[in-house]
């Protein structure tokens, strides 16, 4: 028998009145947001009498922890997971959707295009609840690109020109940072550059169109950056560590780096000296044509 869960936190602090104990997955690892979330949990179980059982999942092991505990019937109680993993776990029939869709209908305003990812095939009920989520895309130095002469990285033009200028790995800088291992992080930030170049896996009939010569461009296109990236599987650590650094120019990241680029005790993992002026010399490409 499948075991039915949740997928947000929130929901069951507002919706569980009788358990003895509650099992909690979620992707934040870093020792400051689980933190947070031990301060929240404490709370929640002091009001309630409810206790969490809160277990960290790194991001890509998630949807194959997911399915080993599904078939060992020892599923958590609720989760937090992106929405492809939402949707594939909606799929399989995993989830629960009454909670989700009463909170979201009657719980407050949520804007449409986050419930959208979460919508169920039939579009009258949710798979789960949109609670936070983040813009992923270029940050990159702007003083370094001012005096340099060069164009922001909105472009593949600008970004490619940009990553061949800087790219000096002798002395240890790096034109760019891309994801380049079987991870999530390769897959945000490809799905960039295709969607710049209208590359899509289905077509709106559901077709695959996976091999269209929209995505050999990108493909193409991608190897040929790879050139002027870090070398390696890189992964976000690596592309965090580099631009803090001063490693790299641009580096694909999501809306976290904010407080990174403004908190010494972040930046001296990676310096020696804190840098006030990261924030102001840090700027971010709000697009990629």
């Amino acid at each position: 028998m499948k075991k039915i869960f949740f997928v947000v936190f929130l929901v069951l602090m507002l919706s569980v009145t009788v358990t003895a104990k509650l099992v909690y997955w979620h992707t934040q690892e870093e020792e400051s947001r689980q933190q947070v979330i031990a301060q929240i949990v404490e709370s929640f179980t002091i009001e309630t009498g409810i206790e969490v059982d809160v277990v960290a999942i790194e991001e890509n092991e998630m949807f194959s922890r997911l399915a080993a505990a599904s078939a060992a019937e020892t599923l958590p109680d609720l989760i937090e997971a992106g929405a492809e993993t939402i949707l594939g776990l909606g799929a399989d029939g995993l989830l629960d959707t009454a909670i989700p869709t009463r909170f979201i209908k009657n719980g407050g305003d949520f804007y449409n295009g986050a419930t959208r990812f979460v919508i169920t095939p039939a579009g009258d009920e949710y798979f789960a609840v949109p609670y936070h989520g983040w813009v992923q895309g270029i940050w990159y130095r702007k003083d370094w690109f001012e005096k340099a002469g060069l164009a922001e990285p909105t472009t593949w033009e600008a970004i490619m020109e940009a990553a061949k200028y800087f790219h000096d790995p002798q002395n240890g800088m790096y034109g760019i940072v891309l994801g380049k291992a079987n991870d999530a992080y390769a897959e945000q930030v490809f799905t960039i550059f295709a969607l710049s170049n209208g590359a899509r896996i289905f077509d709106k009939e559901g077709n695959v169109i996976v091999n269209s010569p929209e995505m050999k461009e990108v493909l193409q296109f991608y190897k040929d950056l790879g050139e002027y990236s870090a070398p390696g599987h890189t992964y976000w650590q690596q592309a965090r560590e580099l631009f803090l650094a001063g490693k790299t120019p641009m580096m694909f990241y999501s809306t976290y780096i904010m407080d990174d680029l403004a908190l010494a005790e972040i930046q001296t993992q990676y310096i020696s000296d804190f840098d006030p002026e990261l924030v102001e010399n840090t700027e971010f490409a709000p697009m990629m044509t």
